[in-house]
């Protein structure tokens, strides 16, 4: 019960709600709301899975976190560990209160390499237009490497957005987590972000140092504490969620 934000309503919300066609390795097609494929962070949105209560301001502010519309994917032909998403909306969101960023256009093309066991890396390009008619284009990279005890991973993305005829500008921004885990059920995580909005006049630098403690799969236990170069913006957080 949510309406998308952290503060949350007592209005349910439609998140996702899909269908997939299945023909090949190569060839899927998925058809409604869905997650958009775009790195990391945003194809894991269940909470208790992820490892910090917050989310990079990379991951909430700079692309549509959900797609109402379809996504082509599968490996491509001849290739060895390169999986593709080729996805696009040209309506409205199913649920324009339960979105990020409310569109009425969404293209974009995304690839995933798988490098070896431990790491693989990807990037995407899209475009979108918002409700309030500002068409942005951006490019993303992301890399991740994982051996079960340390965990690094990697996103950033660059923005160019049209707010008129004559007016444009550029938002950069991304993150880089590193997690160790010194048990299954215990780990520590640190993380840096970046954000610079040239149209907003905002910049950010975010240093985020938090613990994690799963004692059953399930249950997840999280506390973190975040610098911020902006002043007055210091936090601390705690969440406890559990997977039904």
């Amino acid at each position: 019960i949510t309406d998308g934000t952290e503060s949350g309503s007592r209005k349910f919300h439609t998140e996702r709600l899909y269908g997939d066609l299945w023909i090949s390795d190569d060839f899927n097609i998925r058809f409604g709301k869905q997650i958009t494929p775009i790195g990391y962070w945003n194809m894991e949105p269940i909470n208790v899975l992820r490892d910090t209560t917050s989310n990079p301001l990379y991951s909430k502010l700079l692309f549509p976190k959900f797609l109402t519309g379809i996504d082509i994917n599968g490996y491509l032909p001849q290739t060895e560990g390169i999986k593709y998403h080729l996805f696009g909306q040209n309506n409205r969101d199913l649920d324009e209160e339960y979105i990020n960023i409310p569109n009425t256009h969404f293209f974009g093309f995304s690839l995933e390499k798988e490098l070896s066991v431990e790491w693989n890396t990807g990037g995407s390009v899209g475009e979108y237009i918002s409700k309030t008619d500002q068409r942005t284009r951006f490019l993303q990279i992301n890399l991740q490497y994982d051996n079960t005890q340390w965990q690094f991973m990697t996103e950033a993305l660059i923005a160019k957005s049209v707010y008129n005829d004559t007016d444009h500008d550029y938002t950069l921004s991304g993150y880089a987590q590193t997690m160790y885990r010194y048990s299954p059920e215990h780990g520590v995580i640190g993380r840096y972000e970046y954000y610079n909005d040239h149209h907003t006049d905002y910049k950010d630098h975010i240093l985020t140092l938090g613990y994690s403690y799963r004692p059953l799969f399930p249950v997840s236990l999280k506390g973190e504490y975040q610098w911020h170069s902006q002043e007055n913006e210091n936090r601390v957080l705690f969440s406890c969620s559990v997977l039904f």
